[in-house]
């Protein structure tokens, strides 16, 4: 039963909580809404020590919107445990939620914005009968969140985690405590609520990322999380994915410097692992050797303008490649700008192609099929200068790369700007490799 303070001391007034929403903070998409739809967030973990009524306010210079919740917030299922919302109650386009609290219970307040995609500091205040304990979080899914929309489809991906694998420290955790991980590629083919579910003899736990992952950098980009949710020392994670986004899930351990086999199983409505077995096995990736990353899949996406897409690697070689697969029947990809740096020292020769050159010099280009209407350098679509790479080759894809001169264990930086002008069958693929 509820027990409130019928009649309260002077109120405290909680130190002021400050933070800022940015491109790299969390967010959600709201179901069947386009991609770009995207509301960043920051879930607050809320304690008190006297129960009674707490009043939160909002101050920003955006137009914010506050949920409160019960126990814990997944942005997967906005409404579970949902006990409070407010948008403009306090004014000047700000939040004001006045909500009874228990000393024994735990809250999140969850932080976003009235528009999608919008960034910006803020501060929350909290008054009531103690002092309000605000702690920023990760939420995490777990195994009570509903079950994917049928059709359901089932995937599987084998992994390992060894000594020769890559470590990193955890999203806010010791920087000086290294785990073992392997960062696997996710595309969808169809939108929906996916499920990933792990099966091991060591205690895994499971990071869900979107557009890239930066080992150095763990917290960005970072979308949820899961430890123990599956049962049995696995994780479970589930979450809604859109087809023109990439998504990595990182699985690594709950113990640092643990190693063992696993299994990961995904079901929803497509397949969800990204393929690489053509890609890896024809006459131009005869040239990569070790371990070979991919940085991002596209499958089957429809039309986009020009997209940033940013990526980091580190180097396991001293001579690294960089492939791009592109096909896109009915139409063209536009690539442009690639660059490759390391302490801001440019890489990539010709990333803008203004050389209006393909010449082994600089590229290595490569149509193991004959494809027709293949990549060439035109000024139908730059995105900078008068010049850019236009592929549209139909049934197979072609091949464009580079290799570079990189010191081990050093991380570079790469990014490039691509369009679609059509829709599917398409695809485009980057991978990175010694």
């Amino acid at each position: 039963m509820l027990s409130i303070l019928s009649e309260s001391t002077t109120p405290f007034e909680s130190p002021l909580y400050t933070d800022a929403l940015t491109s790299n903070s969390l967010f959600y998409s709201l179901p069947g809404a386009v991609n770009e739809r995207r509301f960043y967030f920051q879930a607050i973990e809320v304690t008190v020590s006297i129960p009674g009524i707490y009043t939160f306010q909002s101050n920003s210079t955006i137009d914010t919107m506050g949920y409160f919740y019960n126990s814990s917030f997944d942005p997967y299922n906005l409404t579970k445990n949902l006990i409070a919302k407010d948008d403009e109650s306090g004014g000047q386009l700000q939040f004001r939620i006045d909500v009874p609290l228990e000393s024994e219970l735990t809250y999140i307040l969850v932080v976003t914005t009235h528009f999608e995609s919008i960034t910006g500091t803020y501060s929350i205040s909290a008054v009531g009968p103690a002092i309000v304990s605000l702690t920023s979080i990760t939420p995490s899914t777990t195994s009570s969140t509903p079950k994917p929309t049928t059709p359901s489809i089932s995937s599987s991906y084998k992994g390992t985690l060894s000594s020769d694998s890559q470590n990193f420290s955890r999203p806010g955790g010791n920087t000086e405590r290294p785990f073992y991980y392997e960062d696997i590629q996710v595309a969808v083919s169809v939108a929906g609520t996916y499920s990933f579910q792990s099966n091991s003899t060591v205690d895994v736990m499971g990071y869900f990322y979107h557009t890239s992952f930066d080992p150095n950098n763990s917290t960005a980009n970072l979308m949820t999380k899961d430890d123990d949710g599956g049962d049995q020392l696995q994780f479970r994670i589930q979450t809604y994915l859109e087809t023109e986004w990439n998504y990595i899930l990182v699985v690594t351990t709950h113990v640092e410097f643990v190693t063992g086999n696993f299994l990961i199983s995904a079901v929803g409505p497509s397949i969800v692992w990204a393929s690489t077995e053509v890609v890896l096995n024809n006459t131009c990736t005869a040239i990569l050797s070790g371990t070979v990353t991919i940085l991002v899949n596209l499958s089957n996406v429809p039309k986009f303008l020009y997209r940033y897409h940013q990526y980091s690697f580190i180097a396991k070689s001293n001579k690294t490649t960089m492939i791009l697969a592109l096909r896109q029947d009915p139409s063209y990809w536009c690539l442009d700008d690639i660059s490759v740096t390391n302490n801001g020292t440019e890489m990539w020769q010709n990333g803008g192609f203004e050389l209006n050159s393909l010449t082994p010099q600089h590229y290595t280009y490569c149509n193991p099929d004959g494809a027709s209407a293949s990549g060439i350098i035109s000024t139908n679509c730059p995105h900078s200068g008068s010049y850019s790479f236009y592929d549209g080759s139909v049934k197979y894809s072609d091949y464009l790369s580079q290799s570079f001169a990189t010191v081990i264990g050093s991380n570079y930086n790469i990014s490039f700007w691509l369009a679609n002008e059509g829709g599917g069958p398409n695809s485009f693929l980057a991978i990175i490799g010694g």
